[in-house]
């Protein structure tokens, strides 16, 4: 009995040790870094800026409401970008944040902020306990697991991502990666049904993972296949499993993302990724408000403060990494030994560095490939910022799948950072091997800590203090579900953005960016929205002048115009401070008093004013607007032809008395004949970049051929053709007799 007794104290003090002390160190560095008396009222969010965290909030307070009242037909129906449909695919879905994070939902009272912020703290944690586990089982050594796991977690690339709740749910990418080692160690297939569930978790939890971690996979296969060649019939069946358990679950998360691509051609252009790909001072910056960035602003003038894509890894780890992949490369290692020496009949020992030959185990391999392959893919199209190109990269974006919906390159660093963090806990586990490792452990943890984490919580001030405008709840009270809003200015502004390290921003910086969260509140469907794509009809309107912006609203059933009298007064008190045209932040066509004048012409009544909103309700909107029903092929048009260089321009005019709503790409025939005989004929999808997606009665668009047509051809009868919606014929555009 007293050795049961015995064995049991051992094993609750060992599993103490190795688990719990961790956790709890984590405990203290993730609310010592981030937390603050502010983070849990509600009032204050926990992030450098506000743009990205309303919207995630917006998502997961959206994804939880549907949870809570069972309607999941409406799960993909965020309340933004209306008429568009399917609009949660615009950006992250934050399935499984969602399930997590519904019981602290609940408990807070239905407070997305408090939740939110909670949700923060707890990724952090996650990050840094799930690489500890990762590196405690490849080494067995607690201190080299804790060290990597601080790395990893508080690096600055998941700390300049404060922002970006998906990005730092990277939190099973290191389980994924264990699981399959565990399954070629001990050749267990379960492991690899584990690493396919976890696989799906985390692609789930954000889509760019889901693109980047595939590649990775592949690559953790192919080493360990590599490395066992004999074992070829358990790699067959572990990636057939891996296959069986994770297909249908994807297919089912990209199912609403593929039909959005194919309906309004979402598509990051290479145009967009150079915009985003890192330069040489995304290695060199460290994150904002902490001490060594102090020391920078102190000591060097006239450079970027803030930059998403900060790739730094820290003084000691970098040198630390150089030797460590110049090891792995050569297959040696440095080792510390004593060399005998004879001096005058007596025996004298000196220590000495020998290189060795030391075969390195599958799993570093594995990380010493995605390492490389990683970092090659973070770079983005170009090298550092410059004019060379990056094949590699360019190879990803032409023939990977899903490479086209990537717009930020350097989240390929998760997987630089994760391997990186292994080889540290993999060579300190080595080099550790003598009684004072403790305060080589602490020294390395506290240096760790000052050069990464921030001197002060950064938070933010939420819009109207957190509480839900008056504005607002009228909205609530006074108006259907089928009502629809468009608030102006059209697009959710954010101006000055500016990183506070000491104390919370004040009312002045809190405006903007806040539509898209509150109306996962009122739960109207809104014209406007913030996301990761932008509807092409939006982004029309905000250049349009006022009346051409209510005249879509009149034609796509608009009921509201909530005009924010705060926003347009703060941007002319912003641009009298900057000295500058209150037009340059605000565009001409933006203009409240011109926006008024319309709706006075309009006969539109104000039903509600306070001293930050007005809104006003349109008369002899069209009810029956059917977003289903936006197609070219319901329109009446007819077309002309112009030929010059090769090129053949047609013009498609919009000869209905009323205007044309174009939503949805549409699939073109051209058919050009001469004398009866066909001698051109060419399918031709029309992306929403190509054509304005609102087209005024006696409007158009023009849509460029390239093609071969000798002027001895001409004339010709040139006939255009649109697939009917839903339907297996095709209505004809037009046709046009082209002349010499």
């Amino acid at each position: 009995s007293k050795m049961c007794k015995k064995k049991l104290f051992y094993k609750i003090y060992g599993a103490f040790k190795i688990y719990i002390i961790p956790l709890l160190i984590f405990l203290f560095i993730v609310f010592y870094g981030f937390y603050s008396k502010t983070s849990l009222s509600g009032k204050y969010v926990i992030s450098y800026f506000l743009d990205d965290p309303l919207l995630n909030m917006a998502i997961l307070k959206h994804n939880m409401d549907i949870f809570l009242t069972h309607s999941l037909s409406n799960l993909w129906h965020m309340p933004i970008f209306y008429p568009y449909k399917l609009t949660l695919a615009f950006t992250e879905n934050l399935l499984p944040q969602s399930v997590f994070l519904l019981p602290i939902y609940i408990l807070t009272g239905h407070n997305i902020v408090q939740t939110y912020n909670i949700a923060i703290l707890l990724s952090f944690i996650a990050l840094a306990f799930n690489l500890y586990i990762t590196s405690y089982y490849y080494t067995k050594n607690i201190e080299a697991s804790i060290l990597a796991a601080t790395f990893f977690a508080f690096s600055p690339f998941f700390i300049t991502h404060l922002s970006h709740f998906q990005v730092i749910s990277a939190v099973w990418l290191p389980l994924i990666f264990l699981a399959i080692h565990k399954a070629f160690e001990e050749n267990k297939i379960k492991y690899i049904a584990l690493a396919s569930a976890l696989y799906v978790l985390q692609s789930a939890s954000c889509m760019y993972y889901l693109v980047i971690t595939s590649l990775f996979v592949i690559i953790h296969f192919a080493v360990y296949y590599y490395y066992n060649p004999k074992n070829s019939r358990f790699f067959v069946k572990a990636l057939l499993l891996f296959l069986f358990v994770s297909i249908i679950p994807i297919l089912l998360l990209i199912s609403p993302y593929l039909k959005v691509t194919s309906l309004y051609g979402l598509k990051r252009t290479l145009k967009d990724i150079k915009v985003f790909s890192p330069t040489i001072l995304s290695f060199i910056l460290p994150p904002p408000c902490t001490l060594l960035d102090f020391l920078m602003k102190t000591f060097v003038k006239n450079i970027p403060r803030y930059n998403q894509a900060r790739l730094y890894m820290g003084l000691l780890p970098s040198v630390f990494l150089i030797f460590a992949l110049i090891f792995i490369e050569k297959n040696i290692i440095l080792a510390l030994t004593l060399k005998k020496r004879i001096h005058e009949d007596s025996h004298e020992y000196t220590p000495a560095l020998i290189v060795k030959k030391h075969p390195y185990p599958a799993f570093i391999k594995a990380y010493w490939w995605s390492f490389w392959v990683s970092l090659s893919l973070a770079l983005g199209i170009t090298l550092l910022g410059s004019p060379i190109p990056n094949p590699l990269y360019a190879l990803f974006y032409k023939f990977y799948p899903g490479a086209t919906g990537l717009r930020d390159p350097s989240r390929f660093f998760a997987i630089t950072i994760m391997s990186c963090a292994i080889f540290i806990a993999y060579f300190y586990n080595i080099y550790s091997k003598n009684k004072k490792r403790a305060t080589i452990f602490v020294f390395l943890l506290i240096y760790l800590l000052l050069e990464f984490l921030p001197k002060t919580a950064p938070v933010r001030k939420m819009p109207y203090g957190g509480k839900l405008p008056e504005a607002y709840k009228w909205i609530m009270h006074n108006t259907t579900q089928e009502d629809r809003l468009m608030e102006f200015p059209l697009i959710e502004l954010f101006y000055r953005q500016k990183i506070f390290c000491r104390i919370p921003d004040t009312s002045a910086y809190r405006k903007g960016f806040f539509y898209t969260y509150y109306s996962v509140f009122h739960k109207r469907d809104i014209f406007n929205g913030y996301s990761g794509h932008f509807s092409a009809l939006l982004i029309y309107a905000a250049i349009s002048s006022p009346k051409t912006q209510l005249s879509i609203a009149k034609h796509i059933g608009i009921r509201y115009i909530v005009i924010h009298k705060d926003i347009y007064k703060a941007i002319e008190e912003i641009s009298k401070q900057l000295n500058q045209d209150p037009m340059k932040l605000l565009t001409l066509e933006n203009n409240r008093e011109k926006l008024l004048r319309e709706l006075e012409n309009l006969h539109a009544e104000k039903v509600y004013e306070d001293s930050m909103v007005e809104i006003y309700k349109l008369k002899n909107i069209n009810k029956a607007f059917a977003p289903e029903k936006a197609y070219l092929s319901f329109c009446e048009t007819s077309i002309s032809a112009k030929m010059k260089n090769n090129t053949l321009n047609l013009y498609i005019l919009n000869t209905d008395s009323h205007p044309c709503v174009l939503l949805y790409r549409e699939k073109i025939r051209l058919e050009i004949r001469r004398n009866g005989k066909m001698l051109y004929k060419k399918n031709i999808f029309i992306n929403p970049g190509s054509f304005p997606p609102f087209l005024q009665s006696g409007e158009g668009f023009s849509l460029p051929i390239t093609l071969t047509l000798s002027p001895d051809n001409l004339p010709v009868n040139v006939k255009l053709f649109v697939r009917q919606a839903k339907q297996k014929g095709w209505k004809k555009l037009g046709e046009y007799t082209l002349q010499r």
